[in-house]
């Protein structure tokens, strides 16, 4: 329907489930963020101005990316160039969950987790996911208010021999731990409780890129 329709989350779940087949999606939480989380005046501006421009944002994916984007398969090692404006565009449509599912026939079944944000809209509405929502909307409209420039490169590094531990008798070489601090932190070497420029980070949050972000997860 028009997007001028839509007044309210009740209104944006039902044009969503209009065009998606998953007619299963649950969007408690997403009205009780609204109900809750939002002052009347609040949800009427989202609604009557923001979430056109998100609209708007998602209908421009066909001119920014032309082509299907090759996914960043496991044991190959691979780069993906996109733009930040490619990526906002991809998220609007995340956001109106307007993508397929990820596998679903074949062999690639549950490989790729998906990227809609129906998970989000679930209930309950938890602390965790009114953060996360706040900021998904902040994000739209700084976006959708000042076209971002930048690049973003997506790299999968594949080794292809690997250590063969119970046999190496090697010591570790010499390591830093920070008792204080974030992993957000460890490339601002002007903090001097914490001289890290330049280390590499490791994160065994999830065996899944991305990991629990579109749910209850708050670690990635």
């Amino acid at each position: 329907g028009d997007i001028a329709e839509i007044v309210d989350s009740s209104d944006f779940e039902e044009a969503v489930k209009a065009y998606n087949s998953r007619k299963h999606f649950d969007f408690a939480g997403l009205h009780d963020f609204f109900d809750n989380e939002y002052t009347d005046e609040q949800r009427q501006d989202f609604f009557a101005k923001e979430l056109p421009k998100i609209r708007d944002l998602a209908l421009k994916l066909p001119e920014l990316i032309k082509a299907p984007m090759p996914l960043l398969t496991q044991n190959k090692d691979a780069s993906l160039l996109l733009s930040q404006f490619q990526i906002a565009s991809l998220l609007a449509n995340a956001f109106f969950c307007t993508f397929p599912r990820q596998g679903g026939r074949g062999e690639d079944d549950n490989i790729y987790p998906s990227i809609n944000f129906n998970t989000l809209y679930e209930a309950p509405c938890t602390s965790r996911k009114v953060a996360k929502l706040r900021c998904l909307l902040n994000y739209f409209h700084r976006v959708t208010s000042s076209q971002p420039k930048g690049k973003i490169l997506f790299h999968r590094q594949v080794l292809t021999k690997y250590p063969d531990w119970d046999e190496i008798n090697i010591p570790l070489r010499c390591f830093s731990v920070f008792p204080e601090g974030t992993i957000e932190d460890s490339n601002h070497s002007n903090n001097s409780n914490n001289n890290s420029d330049g280390f590499l980070e490791v994160d065994f949050a999830n065996k899944l890129i991305g990991g629990g972000v579109l749910s209850a997860g708050c670690v990635q």
